[in-house]
């Protein structure tokens, strides 16, 4: 994170549209995101710590980047609070060159790894393969489940709510909302509100006609 507390997350298009969480440093993002172009795996911005540990919470991520080159203290405590409540994710340490005390702070508190900047594009790929765990296939003919989260965003949507109308009913920001509503969609396979309706009612009725699916 640097002085303003921002992070990165990344995951993969299986997911959703991949979000960038991107240090507030403009150069950072800018080779960050560069370096990561062909790997396949996109970024998702985070401004805030909240906002990143929110963020966390909507769905599988396969990486998180922290950038500890501005606020050490900020990002030592995400850190910390991450690997208490995401243990599974892999968190992957940016520092200033030569800032060794930083590091071995971050590898204590359970970053799986530190890279030091500037880093060697292909340094970073080769570590972002290192610790992002294989994306399980996904069954043929069925959409993955959606989240107590999604549910609960999906409710809403249905009964008519705007992202900022949910996200106050929530205590969330408009910004988690709006990537809740793109995994519904892209979970379901829906194009448009009114696809998102049909499946949802399609997917109530099979449940309705198969309660042991509940």
């Amino acid at each position: 994170m640097g002085e303003n507390g921002a992070a990165m997350v990344m995951t993969d298009d299986a997911i959703g549209d991949g979000q960038l969480f991107a240090s507030d440093n403009p150069a950072t993002t800018d080779t960050l995101t560069a370096a990561l172009g062909t790997s396949g795996l996109r970024l998702t911005r985070s401004v805030t710590p909240d906002e990143c540990l929110d963020l966390l919470s909507t769905c599988g991520w396969r990486l998180l980047i922290l950038d500890a080159t501005g606020r050490t203290d900020v990002v030592l405590d995400v850190l910390s609070k991450v690997r208490r409540m995401y243990p599974d994710v892999p968190v992957l340490v940016l520092v200033r060159h030569g800032d060794t005390p930083t590091a071995v702070q971050a590898m204590k508190a359970g970053a799986s790894d530190c890279l030091e900047i500037p880093f060697d594009p292909a340094q970073l790929q080769a570590t972002v393969e290192s610790l992002c765990p294989p994306t399980p296939p996904m069954l043929s003919g069925r959409h993955p489940a959606l989240t107590h989260a999604e549910q609960t965003v999906l409710g809403h949507i249905l009964e008519g709510r705007t992202n900022r109308e949910i996200a106050d009913l929530l205590c969330r920001s408009t910004r988690t909302i709006e990537v809740h509503r793109r995994h519904i969609m892209t979970k379901l396979g829906a194009g448009n509100l009114v696809d998102l309706v049909k499946r949802s009612m399609q997917i109530e009725a099979a449940r309705n006609h198969h309660p042991a699916d509940r």
